[in-house]
């Protein structure tokens, strides 16, 4: 399953994000593809979650199984209930939290605001001139380059044909 905790070479990566940014978590998740594909990390979104499957059970099991949670935060996420349990949860946890700052929101008067977050001085992505330039400062500073380039690099092929 794609929400299978990398083995101890690499991290698994819980992202959590309101719907209404589902624009940004692809990006960001483009971002991450170099690093699913030499099994860096794996990654798990909701958008995996299968029809028939208890949606809440999912969510909880894939943010069990990361080591690391991304919180994509925008006013649309602060303002989710949802949302903010998994924000909770992962202020709660023992986990690796980096919240992504989307939008100019009030995230400094939440749980959040003892963490470091992304891009670099937690300018929101929405703010940069160039969004791309965004995400590679995230990839870079988060779990990418700077963290896990030490690890073996070995190629892999996913069931289903789909790299995680």
């Amino acid at each position: 399953k794609v929400n299978d905790t990398v083995d101890g070479s690499g991290y698994s990566i819980f992202i959590s994000y309101a719907h209404e940014d589902s624009a940004y978590m692809e990006r960001l998740s483009i971002h991450l593809e170099p690093l699913k594909k030499y099994e860096k990390v794996t990654s798990w979104i909701d958008t995996l979650i299968m029809p028939g499957d208890n949606w809440d059970a999912s969510i909880k099991s894939a943010f069990a199984s990361a080591n690391i949670v991304l919180i994509l935060v925008s006013a649309d996420y602060l303002s989710s209930t949802y949302c903010n349990m998994e924000m909770q949860w992962a202020v709660d946890s023992n986990k690796i939290v980096v919240p992504i700052i989307l939008e100019p929101c009030s995230w400094d008067v939440t749980a959040l605001q003892a963490l470091q977050a992304l891009p670099t001085g937690a300018k929101p992505v929405s703010l940069w001139d160039n969004r791309e330039e965004a995400f590679a400062d995230i990839y870079a500073q988060s779990v990418g380059y700077r963290n896990v380039r030490s690890m073996p690099m070995t190629v892999s092929q996913s069931r289903d044909g789909v790299t995680m």
